[in-house]
């Protein structure tokens, strides 16, 4: 995957536009650590220096119907 920056499209639904995101505390020991979040389609990206890493999203449950 290719280094990716705020602004950019959405590697996964190519739609959406890449937000910075604020890095939690242990993302701060991490040099060059970036936190990336899709507009669109809510999918999330890390970035460490070159590497780009896509995070797991969380899935909100739906409430059943009866």
């Amino acid at each position: 995957m290719a280094r990716i920056k705020e602004g950019d499209p959405c590697p996964q639904c190519q739609e959406g536009k890449l937000y910075r995101v604020h890095r939690k505390g242990w993302m701060r020991w991490i040099p060059k650590s970036r936190h990336y979040k899709c507009k669109n389609c809510q999918a999330g990206y890390l970035t460490i220096w070159v590497w780009t890493l896509r995070l797991k999203a969380k899935k909100n449950p739906e409430p059943e119907e009866e």
